[in-house]
Formats: structure tokens, C-alpha cells, sequence
């Protein structure tokens, strides 16, 4: 690790100034440190100069330099898209320099080349609001309801349900009542899908032979998003999976009144069994 020591003084000594080099660790087998790029970026419409601050941060593994360095970017004033360009063109340069002391050549190569992955204000803007409403719907509250058919193992099952439900951050109730099986889920959009997902794929039963198998009759009475369930506070919500044993239909509409859902389930639960319409 000479070498590498002696490059590490070395850019120490060049970036020297407040927040420009941070190192992170330093063993016999690791190196690693961040550092503050300031980069010049020319505007494309006038020829002003701006500029925007780039972190990267370099892990020099054992055998560095003939072993090349993973990178890491961040930068506010870049979207994700341009972030991941900018690395993987800056990974690709790399490539180049490969047996010898790279980084600072990697950093200049870096302050030259960041403009070219600056979009245009008004697509930055775009591309920006684009990722800002990803985030929010990836955040949005999204509700499903399941009907199972039956369950043969159904400690296995439940615990398989329950184990899933903590795992993916899912709210939600496994609800019995006499023979029906119902399964309210609330999360992200992302962990309700995967949710499903497993459930279709992953073997969580047993058939009448006792070999494990698939949920084969599983249906999705309903799946959206439910804008209105992230208004509540976490007193007011269902904020954690259970299992509830009902002992009529009326047990059944207070878990969806409390969650907030006695539309849905007068939508898309009642119609579907009798057992739950009123009589």
C-alpha cells in the first residue's frame, strides 16, 4: 500500500481546502475517501460560466491501481440520470489508466467533462419533476384485498403472510370469518405488488397429499392507490399487520371502518359473498 499512501499524501496536499478531501478509512486492505469537485460548466445558450459541486468518492481496493477503484457521484444540480452517465463515462476512462496512479487524472478528467451532462434548464426542470413524482407515488399509501380459498397448513401459511407482511413494511389485517379468508394489505405500491408477487410464486401451503405447493386460487378483489389514508396520522391508521378472528360480518366492517376503507369494502368485498351482505 506504499504506493496508494503516497498518492493519498499527494492529493491530500493538493486539495487541501475545507470539505475538499475526507478520508473514510485507511487499512492494509481498504482506502477510502470522498472528495468535493468543483467543476466549471459553460452554458450552452450564452457561454457564461457556471459552476456545481460534485462528491465522489473513491474505494481503492487491494491491488489498486492494476485493480480499478470503485466510484461512487453525488450532485445536487444533476439529475439521477446524468449522475449515473457521468459515472459510468468516468468508470470507462478509467479503464484506461489501468496499472497506474489514476486519481487525480480521473478528477481533472471530471472538472473537463461534467458540462456535457448538464441538461438544458428547462429539461432538468423536467427530468427533476419527473423523479420528484416517481418518489411521491412510490410514497402514495396503495391498498389491495385478497380472497384465499383455503388454507391446509395454516400455521405455516400465516406465519409465511405475517413474516412477508414485517418483512416488505406492510400494514394490514388476515382476517377469518367462518370459512371465508381475507386479506387486507397496506403499504407502497412497490411492497403490496411484491407482496402479490410472492404469493403467486412462492410455495406457502401444502396439498392433500402433504407436498408443499403454490397458492393456486388466490384473488385480488381490488389494488389501487388511496391518497386520502396518507392525510391520517399514524394514531388514526392501521400501522402494523394482524390476524383477526371474526365472529360475524360486522367485525369484518369495523376493521375496514377503522382503517379508513368502508367504501372500498362496501365496493368490492360485500358484493362478492353473501356471508356479508346484510340480511
Amino acid at each position: 500500500m506504499d504506493a496508494v499512501n503516497d498518492e493519498v499524501q499527494a492529493l491530500q496536499g493538493i486539495f487541501c481546502g475545507p470539505g475538499e478531501f475526507e478520508m473514510l478509512e485507511h487499512t492494509d486492505s481498504m482506502c477510502s475517501f470522498c472528495m468535493q469537485v468543483n467543476c466549471q460548466v459553460a452554458q450552452a445558450l450564452d457561454q457564461s460560466e457556471d459552476s456545481l459541486e460534485i462528491c465522489i468518492q473513491f474505494n481503492l481496493p487491494i491491488g489498486y491501481p492494476l485493480v480499478l477503484p470503485s466510484i461512487s457521484l453525488s450532485c445536487s444540480d444533476l439529475t439521477k440520470n446524468s449522475t449515473n452517465q457521468l459515472r459510468e463515462k468516468l468508470h470507462q476512462y478509467a479503464k484506461t489508466l489501468e496499472g497506474q496512479p489514476m486519481i487525480l487524472d480521473l478528477v481533472y478528467w471530471l472538472k473537463q467533462n461534467t458540462w456535457e451532462f448538464r441538461s438544458l434548464p428547462s429539461t432538468q426542470k423536467k427530468e427533476k419533476q419527473d423523479e420528484a413524482r416517481q418518489k411521491e407515488k412510490d410514497l402514495q399509501p396503495y391498498v389491495a384485498i385478497l380472497h384465499i380459498d383455503h388454507m391446509r397448513s395454516r400455521l405455516r401459511y400465516i406465519k409465511t403472510l405475517v413474516s412477508w407482511a414485517t418483512e416488505l413494511s406492510i400494514a394490514g389485517r388476515l382476517l377469518f370469518l367462518h370459512h371465508l379468508i381475507l386479506v387486507l394489505l397496506l403499504g407502497t405500491e412497490n411492497s403490496v405488488k411484491e407482496f402479490l408477487v410472492r404469493l403467486r410464486t412462492q410455495k406457502v401451503d401444502v396439498d392433500s397429499n402433504g407436498r408443499s405447493c403454490k397458492e393456486r386460487m388466490m384473488a385480488v378483489l381490488m389494488q389501487r392507490s388511496h391518497p386520502r389514508l396518507s392525510e391520517y396520522s399514524d394514531e388514526k391508521r392501521v400501522s402494523d399487520f394482524q390476524v383477526a378472528e371474526c365472529s360475524s360480518p360486522l367485525d369484518i366492517r369495523s376493521i375496514f371502518k377503522k382503517a379508513d376503507l368502508i367504501d372500498v369494502y362496501v365496493e368490492a368485498v360485500v358484493p362478492k359473498f353473501n356471508l356479508l351482505k346484510p340480511s
